[in-house]
């Protein structure tokens, strides 16, 4: 991700105005070894800023995501998250802690069958490896130990829950499939 510095250049360059805000959002995207999602950098841009807003924050990313300086990916984690790294690469995910970790390698040899493209041009892959990370290992995986990060709610379906609000995939998307978890018996 370029620095502060530059993405004010790169902001005025598109007539965009750098406020305050914007440069206080920079700072923190640049200060960031995660994969933030707008409630954190809202978060620890409100210690500072009292009166910013959670819009400002997502109309900023969201410049920042038209204009290539960040990647915004969903793990189907019920939040999007933002990645300062734009090249290309894969990620590790902790499936407990929620922890997000860049990998820089090459899977050449990933490829769809011919009869499974449905007409799709390939432009490139992301892998996702989920599994636990150092600390969430220490603290033990068994199935008594384990616990999700998040609770579904009584009500809930796959795509939403009884009050009508959804996270259907868009038109063409498939649903996230998550891994299997293990048995908590009875």
């Amino acid at each position: 991700m370029k620095t502060p510095d530059e993405l004010s250049v790169l902001f005025r360059s598109h007539g965009l105005r750098v406020t305050p805000q914007r440069q206080r959002i920079f700072q923190i995207l640049a200060q960031s070894s995660t994969h933030p999602t707008a409630e954190l950098v809202f978060a620890q841009v409100r210690q500072d800023m009292t009166t910013i807003s959670l819009k400002t924050i997502y109309d900023v990313l969201n410049e920042l995501v038209e204009l290539g300086e960040i990647q915004q990916l969903d793990f189907g984690e019920g939040a999007r998250r933002f990645d300062p790294t734009t090249a290309q690469h894969h990620h590790l995910i902790c499936e407990r802690c929620g922890q997000v970790r860049d990998i820089f390698a090459a899977f050449r040899d990933v490829q769809i069958p011919s009869s499974q493209r449905y007409g799709f041009s390939i432009r490139n892959a992301e892998v996702t490896f989920r599994g636990f990370c150092e600390q969430c290992k220490q603290a033990g995986t068994s199935s008594e130990a384990w616990r999700p990060r998040t609770k579904r709610k009584e009500g809930d379906t796959q795509y939403g829950n009884a009050t009508g609000s959804s996270s259907r995939p868009k038109h063409g998307q498939e649903p996230m499939v998550h891994p299997p978890q293990p048995n908590r018996g009875g």
